[in-house]
Order: C-alpha cells, then structure tokens, then sequence
C-alpha cells in the first residue's frame, strides 16, 4: 500500500471514527487485516493463522475501546499498530510465563553434557525433580527459563532463542554455562 493510500485510509478511518466506533472498526478491520495480520503472525510468534486472526481481533476490540473511551483518534492506523504491538507483546510474555516451569531436569548424574542433543527426559525421577527445585531457585530467572525449556520441555536451542527473542549462541552459551553452574550446585549440596 502506498503513502497515498494510507493516507486515504487514514482519513476514511477518522471520518468513521466520529460516525460510530463500530464502522470504525469494521473498516479498519476490512482493510487493514490483509496487511496486518501476517505482520502479528511474524511479531507475536503465532504457530496458526487461526492465532494470528485471534490476536486481530483482540487489536480490533483494543481499537474500539480506545475510540470508545477517547473519541476519535487523530492517526487511527498508528492507533492500531501500537495496540497491535501491544497485544503481541502481551501475548509473548504470557507464553513465556507459561512455558517456566520450576521444576527442571535430571539428577545430578541424569544431566546431559553440555552441548548433547537428546536431553534424557524421560529418566527423570520425581525425586531428582524435588532436589533440582530448590537448586534452581537459587540460579537467575533466565538461565532457569533456558534450561527448563531445553530439558524439561525438550525444545532445541533455536526455538527456545525464537521463543525468547534472544540469538541462538546466547541462548547456546547459558545452557552451557548452566548446566555447568547446576551441577557445581548439585554437587556441592551432595558435599562433594
């Protein structure tokens, strides 16, 4: 779409906007889903296109009250991006939040060495689970996240950098490091 185009859209959406905030809406969501909708795909990490149009309609929704409550906006497309951006970043955190889990991994002599590809899931015991807990209570949250991601969850390393934003040799570099620092602890609480 051209400068010339959103412009015109832009000033299409303003008009509506002081008509009612639902044709408002409805238009916005005419014309701009096409462009907008692969874009939210791409920034929220969305795995369906059915994600990608909820989180749509959550920006339409978020479009509607902020007409609702503040009138008419002055740039509605610039209203819409920032609530979509918002709503994406909601969405990102609450899948991050989700995916941590305190409960991590392997016993001291279950994990894997840093770097190996198949982490052992399934060898894990209730028990190795429980001492684990309290180990990693004491580590930073970002290293806990990457090792429950790669280990508990058996995500690779890419996914868990796609997942937290973050370039895969960082990600890379804290399971290594944390796998090192985790079994230190484990080690020492066993007094060896």
């Amino acid at each position: 779409m051209t400068d010339a185009e959103l412009d015109n859209l832009n000033e299409r959406l303003r008009r509506a906007a002081r008509e009612s905030a639902a044709a408002a809406t409805q238009l916005a969501g005419s014309e701009l889903a096409p462009l907008l909708v692969p874009k939210l795909s791409r920034v929220a990490r969305v795995r369906s296109h059915d994600e990608a149009l909820d989180l749509w309609q959550e920006t339409m929704l978020g479009f509607l009250q902020a007409i609702e409550r503040d009138g008419p906006p002055d740039d509605p497309i610039a209203l819409i991006n920032t609530i979509a951006r918002r709503r994406a970043i909601d969405r990102l955190r609450r899948q991050s939040a989700s995916r941590e889990s305190p409960s991590l991994g392997p016993f001291l002599d279950e994990l894997p060495d840093p770097g190996s590809d198949e982490p052992p899931v399934e060898q894990w015991s209730p028990a190795s689970r429980a001492r684990l807990r309290r180990v990693l209570k004491q580590m930073d949250r970002e290293t806990r996240l990457v090792l429950s991601l790669r280990f508990l969850l058996g995500w690779t390393l890419k996914e868990i950098a796609d997942a937290l934003d973050m370039p895969l040799s960082t990600v890379d570099a804290r399971a290594f490091r944390g796998l090192r620092e985790l079994k230190n602890r484990l080690n020492s609480e066993r007094g060896e």
